[in-house]
């Protein structure tokens, strides 16, 4: 194994009112998310410093950035960038620390999903699994629209500007651009893994655009996450049934008036 070559830890100390509205005591991920772009092409630039100066083998760069970029969201900007690198040393970067980005396509588009590929309800210090929801036209353009998601199991967390923190919402909620949280209990042998289903509707029009279904995966204590759960192919007997949360199925919301 190779000596240890250096160490460089950049301490993100983000103002609490650099980015928050009037009124905000503190940031939320919502607020990260607007510098994400510019902070990651930061890491881009960085992990091509590091393969330079052979602190990070060429292949193991994206493994580098997603990592970073998920302890930047999960521990609220106030994280560490490690780039003393040596063989074998992303086996120690947990799961429940790195960013994954699923998608689903729909008539109109691709919806995105980006959140954490594991979740440990246990373990985590954050409200719970982060779901930042967007949707993208086939040219990448952004397309406004709402997502109304309900769950099996499970409750929501959405900020709360007035608190300062993330508050429960429920088991329902609708979203438009926000990041929001679902804290899961932990599993336990031979139950059910939870679901989400995802009502997809244009902000303009309230036109009804599609479902998604989200399911995890139980491993153990924790759950995984997966492109696999993540997908619009559900059995015609499953997409006409209407769910305990009150959200309306496939033929309901088709036949719903425009407003």
């Amino acid at each position: 194994m190779k000596r240890f070559i250096g160490l460089l830890v950049l301490i993100l100390c983000l103002s609490s009112g650099a980015l928050a509205a009037e009124g905000d005591p503190l940031l939320n991920v919502d607020d990260l998310m607007r510098l994400q772009p510019s902070y990651t092409q930061f890491l881009w630039d960085l992990s091509n410093l590091l393969v330079e100066r052979g602190l990070l083998q060429a292949d193991e760069k994206e493994a580098w950035i997603q990592s970073q970029l998920g302890d930047y969201l999960s521990n609220g900007g106030y994280g560490s960038i490690l780039t003393a690198f040596y063989p074998g040393v992303l086996s120690y970067i947990q799961e429940e620390d790195q960013v994954c980005t699923l998608e689903a396509e729909l008539d109109l588009g691709t919806v995105v999903l980006q959140t954490m590929k594991k979740y440990s309800p246990m373990d985590s210090l954050s409200d719970g699994l982060m779901l930042q929801f967007s949707m993208n036209d086939p040219d990448g353009g952004p397309i406004e629209v709402r997502f109304e998601l309900s769950v099996t199991d499970g409750v929501f967390y959405r900020w709360d500007a007035i608190a300062g923190s993330y508050a429960s919402a429920g088991l329902s909620l609708s979203v438009e651009g926000e990041t929001i949280f679902w804290a899961c209990p932990v599993p336990v042998a031979d139950t059910v893994a939870p679901v989400m289903q995802i009502g997809v509707y244009a902000t303009d029009d309230d036109r009804y655009l599609g479902r998604i279904l989200f399911q995890l995966e139980v491993e153990n204590s924790s759950y995984l996450i997966s492109q696999a759960g993540f997908n619009t192919e559900v059995e015609e007997t499953e997409s006409q049934q209407t769910w305990d949360t009150g959200v309306a199925t496939d033929a309901e919301a088709t036949e719903k008036p425009q407003q």
